[in-house]
């Protein structure tokens, strides 16, 4: 991929382009505004395409009628799904991420390998002259779920606020207090004078108490509307936004049980990339010896700071080769839709910005174990291996036998470990099952990459006995009897 994005860049400089997509941004509203001038600022797009702020592709208005166009050739890009969004910033600025950005989701187009030109949008997708008034808002957000699994305690002085990058609002303080208006719902109106309708009001909502414990949800969005009434007489048109649960999760998004979930990742593109002479140096990383361990951050665990100094917990360990293992609990309560991202000896190295893994808590199917097994740098480019690659690497040969290994301990009472082998990346399942037939416990169910792998069987609500437990993947399948004695 890093090959075609750099000879894509080479290639949009010429005047024709074998397959290339084409964008149009209309910047009439934003000019009219006085947001944006032309003259002095020029409009660029980021995205998938571009590793988001690796660089930016430029577009221009050459028959000045305020649609900015421009194409980016796209020759030996696999068909896809890319998603981006559009910038404008001060012509020639070359800061990381500049610029000011869309409030929108990110906007996606289909790449099949053929010429495509996309339809003219606004910024925004505001197409009409917006207007302008005074108003107040009332933000609103339901903390139920947060009171219930002990991270928000009002008894204890904890408090929610609201802040935000449009005055009076700031990304700091606590001006703007939330109070309770009944259950467990928390509100505050703050005012917005010559708020335009266009302009989206980016806020998220704290909690403050011992630390700031923000949303881990996208900065939310909240625009005026002038045909608001003022209904207390103050000469502020009234709007009130609609409840949202914090970080937007509801009861039905969180676990009702302790999860461990063991991160099984295959760092071959690592070890692939310089084998084959490549020679980044990331953070003191020049070669695959150099890594001293695999690290993982998310909202979890706050997003630890990218600097290296990760604790332990959050480390995963080598096993000589390209395995690196290591389980992070997940307590009751947990949101089951987590966002995370690993990197080498602590820092931010996987991948670009915003290329994130993600995981689902509740495909541990009640259990409460769930092996997640992945391959480093697979959400992004920096780690890209070349042809040939995987045959150099003599630390770690890929397996070419399907294999499930006895427990071990066996009998064992209440935890055994299970080490089982894929000769092929794809599909696998790994369940127990009584002597009856009745599965008891679905140890894995998702994408396996091939290799070794292992998980922890905890067998604590189970009665003593014989069990049986069964690996498939593709047409193999392979079974083993265990013992539990309690």
């Amino acid at each position: 991929m890093r090959n075609a994005i750099a000879l894509a860049a080479l290639l949009s400089a010429g005047s024709a382009f074998a397959a290339s997509v084409t964008w149009q941004c209309d910047m009439n509203v934003k000019i009219g505004l006085g947001e944006f001038t032309p003259a002095t600022q020029e409009v660029v797009v980021r995205g998938a395409i571009t590793d988001w702020c690796a660089y930016s592709i430029v577009l221009t208005d050459t028959d000045n009628d305020g649609i900015y166009t421009g194409s980016f050739d796209h020759t030996g890009v696999p068909a896809q799904n890319l998603e981006y969004k559009y910038v404008y910033r001060n012509t020639g600025a070359g800061g990381w991420c500049d610029g000011v950005w869309e409030f929108l989701s990110n906007r996606s187009y289909d790449w099949a390998g053929s010429d495509l030109t996309l339809p003219v949008q606004c910024f925004n997708d505001v197409c009409d002259t917006p207007g302008t008034c005074d108003v107040e808002i009332t933000f609103v957000v339901d903390m139920g779920v947060q009171e219930a699994t002990g991270a928000f305690d009002p008894g204890a002085g904890d408090i929610v606020v609201v802040r935000g990058g449009t005055s009076p609002l700031q990304w700091g303080g606590t001006d703007y207090t939330c109070a309770n208006i009944g259950g467990s719902l928390y509100a505050v109106t703050v005012p917005f004078l010559g708020q335009a309708e266009s302009n989206a009001v980016e806020h998220k909502f704290v909690i403050v108490g011992g630390g700031d414990n923000w949303e881990s949800s996208a900065n939310r969005l909240a625009y005026s509307d002038c045909s608001w009434t003022d209904s207390d007489g103050d000469g502020l048109l009234d709007g009130s936004l609609a409840p949202v649960y914090f970080s937007n999760v509801n009861w039905d998004n969180i676990t009702d049980h302790d999860v461990l979930v063991t991160f099984d990742v295959d760092a071959s593109r690592v070890s692939c990339f310089f084998a084959n002479g490549g020679a980044p140096v990331y953070n003191g990383i020049a070669s695959y010896g150099d890594v001293n361990y695999i690290s993982v951050h998310g909202f979890f665990n706050g997003w630890p700071a990218w600097d290296g100094t990760i604790g332990q917990a959050y480390q995963l360990n080598g096993d000589g080769a390209c395995s690196w293992t290591g389980s992070v609990l997940f307590p009751a309560g947990s949101a089951k839709n987590q966002i995370y991202k690993f990197g080498l000896n602590g820092f931010d190295n996987e991948a670009g910005f915003g290329q994130d893994h993600s995981l689902n808590l509740g495909g541990d199917g009640g259990t409460g174990l769930l092996t997640v097994a992945i391959e480093f740098g697979s959400n992004g480019s920096n780690w890209d291996c070349f042809s040939g690659c995987y045959e150099t690497v003599d630390a770690h040969e890929l397996p070419s036998a399907f294999a499930l290994s006895q427990n071990v301990p066996n009998p064992f009472n209440p935890s055994t470990t299970i080490s089982y082998t894929v000769a092929e990346t794809g599909m696998a399942s790994l369940k127990v099952y009584d002597l009856a037939g009745h599965a008891v416990a679905t140890l894995v169910d998702g994408m396996v990459e091939a290799g070794n792998h292992s998980v922890v069987f905890d067998a604590s609500e189970l009665a003593s006995g014989v069990y049986l437990y069964t690996l498939q993947s593709g047409a193999s399948v392979q079974s083993q009897k265990m013992v539990l004695v309690k």
